[in-house]
């Protein structure tokens, strides 16, 4: 005869419920309503982060790109292509690490700047200091870096063995 525990279904249930809705996202700090600045041109917002994704496509007159990304050590180099300067690019974080191995993160970057002052085919160099995001990490080379460009529907992505692809 076959009998089945109802303890260990429900035991099954919620081990998979769990595997299911909590081990793919994590973020080192709580859910933030307001966003917390980080560092001079990083931002950390998941409503910032998720709104960027719906009005990115939307022509605005101004693009740019995102021609390259260098990791070293705890500093995203950024190489860009149009704008006027660093300090015109604000860099926003959803504050989510993927914990997958190798572990991911995503982040947007807007051009702030006046549009006057946009040069088409000036090249920027931003920086970002990753143990803003990611105090806890000892090692950077342990993460995809998916960086969105907040002016067109396109993104880079920096991969641990330091190659990037983009779509």
């Amino acid at each position: 005869m076959n009998s089945t525990n109802p303890g260990r279904i429900a035991i099954f249930i919620l081990f998979v419920m769990t595997a299911l809705f909590g081990g793919c996202q994590k973020s080192d700090r709580p859910h933030l309503e307001s966003p917390v600045s980080l560092d001079i041109n990083l931002i950390q917002s998941q409503s910032m982060f998720e709104s960027s994704l719906k009005s990115r496509a939307v022509a605005k007159g101004i693009a740019f790109s995102i021609d390259e990304a260098i990791r070293e050590d705890a500093v995203l180099r950024v190489l860009l292509k149009g704008g006027s300067t660093p300090a015109d690019f604000l860099v926003v974080w959803n504050g989510l690490v993927k914990e997958s191995f190798p572990m991911q993160t995503s982040m947007v970057i807007f051009y702030q700047g006046k549009s006057e002052a946009f040069d088409p085919e000036k090249e920027v160099e931003i920086r970002i200091n990753l143990k803003k995001m990611l105090p806890a990490a000892a090692d950077m080379s342990n993460f995809y870096f998916h960086l969105l460009n907040g002016s067109a529907d396109r993104k880079i992505t920096l991969h641990p063995d330091g190659v990037t692809t983009s779509n």
